[in-house]
């Protein structure tokens, strides 16, 4: 909180206290300072929240490789880690370039977000969709909103290689779709 450090809280703060001090003695009327700084401080917070400002004038939303929070992204299945997390954002999570015939399990999160994933037909798929207040949406036009759900891809066989993918969503939304 970078603005309770700076000249121009402490200015405004003290000039506030001298006049709630004089309005005390001359008027005999009792002005709540603190109380007043502290919710104008609680809305300035909720301000930038909203804005996807930090009280630094910083950005408090970041994406890389693997996570979105606050804001939108992209991802590619290139992702070493095998984790994707979407978190008060929206994100495209595209898995059509992962190698066919090989072994990999992926971890998708989505919490009070949006994401939609994308996987190329002829890829063996298990996906198994975990969801609590959400909407998950599957290619074989099965939802999800409690629970879990489960789909395979027609190549699917669990004695090959196939790719796992579980899906987490809280709170948001996640759909999976066969990209042409």
């Amino acid at each position: 909180m970078g603005i309770i450090f700076t000249g121009v809280f402490w200015g405004v703060f003290l000039i506030l206290v001298g006049i709630s001090v004089l309005i005390k003695i001359f008027f005999n009327i009792d002005f709540p300072v603190f109380r007043i700084i502290f919710g104008l401080l609680f809305i300035l917070i909720g301000v930038n929240i909203l804005t996807g400002r930090h009280l630094t004038g910083r950005h408090i939303s970041w994406t890389d490789s693997g996570n979105v929070v606050f804001s939108e992204g992209r991802f590619t299945g290139n992702n070493t880690t095998g984790k994707y997390n979407v978190i008060f954002g929206k994100a495209e999570t595209d898995l059509s370039d992962l190698p066919k015939g090989d072994s990999s399990s992926i971890e998708i999160n989505t919490i009070f977000g949006d994401n939609t994933v994308y996987i190329k037909k002829g890829m063996t798929v298990l996906v198994k969709a975990n969801s609590a207040f959400a909407q998950t949406d599957l290619p074989d036009a099965s939802m999800a909103a409690f629970g879990t759900s489960r789909f395979t891809t027609p190549e699917y066989d669990p004695k090959k290689p196939f790719t796992k993918i579980a899906l987490n969503t809280v709170f948001g939304a996640t759909r999976v779709r066969y990209k042409e």
